[in-house]
């Protein structure tokens, strides 16, 4: 029997960037090229690991685009497994996906398959593999619903699909602001050396966390600022991964001031710069942001940390990243620290 080859995606974020024109066919482009990359390499499987949707007032025109999607999928035989994110929970019984996997019951789909909220272990016999889904890798019992996954595994080839932050992974930013994330779950090799690979979600940077472990990053920028190379990862099951860029989606970019000669690149362009320097008239695909003065900047944080909406807003990040107990009380004052140290109080 042949080695699988798995496509690796995640963080896909349909309903990401709304402000921007026509902003659901960038996301339309993406899912297309996905699709098109599944076929150009032969994919026996596409495997996204979460945050399928951005927020949780999903849009009707965002579903519909997601539920055309799978059934492309579904009718061109792709196997394609679907696992939830955090930004697609909306309460611990149920998420923004959860409609698909009405579906699935409903027997629409043949080749779709969807885990919501709950850990599960999808087998595909006719590839010897088995994906043990853990939606959560922040889960406060991560490593023994693991291992009870294992237990039901017979495949020769074991996938670990999961969602969350890993202590060290990094988040790449165009102006060098990389951020190492010293808390996290620690993915130990006595639960890694038992997988043949370990597909992981949530960070948008494409990068390897540990033995076969790697995150696939998102396929395309969804923030003004994210790193490129942008795309999903082609998984033979025994070699090293390989980043497959995509293409046709528009980039976004960051200029500081305006083309000199007048010629604005193609894409999404966020002009940051002086209000007196922005042109009167502007292409439609630019948006324009006037360059923060940085003692008003700070006075408005002070206003902020006076008021608690600071650590109001680090309680809830923390939160949504399932950090709670003894970790949670180091990492809150950190972060406070760190914003507090920015805003120069």
């Amino acid at each position: 029997m042949k080695t699988p080859t798995i496509i690796h995606t995640s963080d896909i974020h349909i309903g990401a960037n709304r402000r921007l024109p026509n902003y659901l066919s960038r996301y339309e482009s993406m899912l297309n090229e996905i699709v098109m990359i599944c076929q150009r390499e032969k994919a026996d499987l596409l495997l996204i690991v979460g945050d399928i949707f951005d927020r949780k007032n999903v849009t009707e025109e965002e579903r519909r685009l997601v539920l055309r999607w799978l059934l492309t999928l579904d009718d061109l035989n792709l196997k394609t497994l679907l696992c939830n994110g955090n930004h697609d929970e909306l309460d611990p019984r149920s998420s923004t996906v959860s409609i698909f996997k009405i579906l699935e019951f409903s027997k629409r789909f043949n080749n779709i398959k969807i885990v919501d909220i709950n850990h599960e272990l999808i087998s595909y016999k006719g590839l010897d593999l088995d994906i043990a889904c853990v939606p959560n890798i922040r889960h406060k019992n991560f490593k023994s619903i693991v291992f009870k996954l294992l237990e039901q595994s017979q495949a020769t080839y074991k996938v670990l699909a999961s969602h969350g932050m890993c202590k060290g992974a990094i988040d790449k930013h165009f102006n060098g602001s990389n951020f190492k994330f010293e808390d996290g779950q620690v993915l130990k090799k006595q639960v890694l050396k038992h997988f043949s690979y370990i597909a992981l979600g949530d960070i948008h940077t494409f990068q390897k966390i540990g033995l076969r472990t790697y995150y696939s990053g998102s396929p395309i920028q969804h923030n003004f600022g994210e790193s490129l190379p942008k795309g999903v990862l082609k998984v033979k099951i025994g070699n090293k991964p390989k980043l497959i860029e995509l293409k046709k989606p528009k980039k976004l970019i960051t200029l500081t001031s305006p083309p000199k000669d007048g010629i604005w690149p193609k894409g999404y362009i966020l002009l940051r710069c002086k209000k007196s320097k922005i042109p009167k008239d502007l292409p439609d695909n630019v948006i324009t942001k006037p360059e923060a003065n940085k003692k008003n900047l700070r006075e408005e944080v002070r206003n902020c940390l006076m008021k608690n909406q600071i650590e109001e807003y680090v309680e809830q990040f923390l939160k949504m990243k399932g950090v709670t107990g003894e970790k949670n009380k180091n990492l809150f004052t950190k972060l406070l620290t760190r914003f507090k140290n920015e805003a120069g109080v």
